[in-house]
Formats: C-alpha cells, sequence, structure tokens
C-alpha cells in the first residue's frame, strides 16, 4: 500500500466516497473545503445516521454560511450558500 509511506494515519478501506461541493458564495475553494471538512468532522448525523448533516449555519468573521447537504446514490452533496 503505497499511502502508509506518506501518511501512517491514512486507512485504506477500498472504498472511497465522491464529495460534490458546490460553492455559492465568494469564498475560496480552500475556505469551502475547510466547511465542508467540519460537517464531516461531525460525521452522518441526519438520516438515520446514513446522512451528513442537513443543514448547518458557520459563522466566520461576520459572515455567516449554510452549508446544506444531500446524499445521492454514489456521492455525498454540499451546498454552500451566504445566509
Amino acid at each position: 500500500m503505497p499511502y502508509t509511506r506518506c501518511c501512517k494515519s491514512f486507512k485504506n478501506t477500498g472504498k472511497m466516497n465522491k464529495l460534490i461541493i458546490d460553492n455559492r458564495t465568494e469564498l475560496t475553494d480552500l475556505e469551502a473545503v475547510t466547511l465542508v471538512r467540519r460537517v464531516i468532522k461531525q460525521g452522518r448525523i441526519s438520516n438515520d445516521g446514513k446522512q451528513y448533516c442537513y443543514g448547518i449555519g458557520i459563522k466566520i468573521e461576520d459572515k455567516e454560511y449554510m452549508i446544506w447537504t444531500d446524499l445521492n446514490k454514489k456521492s455525498d452533496g454540499f451546498v454552500i450558500t451566504n445566509r
């Protein structure tokens, strides 16, 4: 497994998930991914543990953003909007 050489904490489960991020704000890609990471860290807490939180508001400085999630057959979708 080539991944264990560069990152010992990586666990290859053999399963890859597809994430789709629709950033409808002025946030950079890095900022958008950081917000999505915060949602993912909470785990799958909606839809009987199958889906990431349906909708969550996150405040950065003086702006609030909403992250909406959608569970698709082969992917998880995240839509980031201004509140």
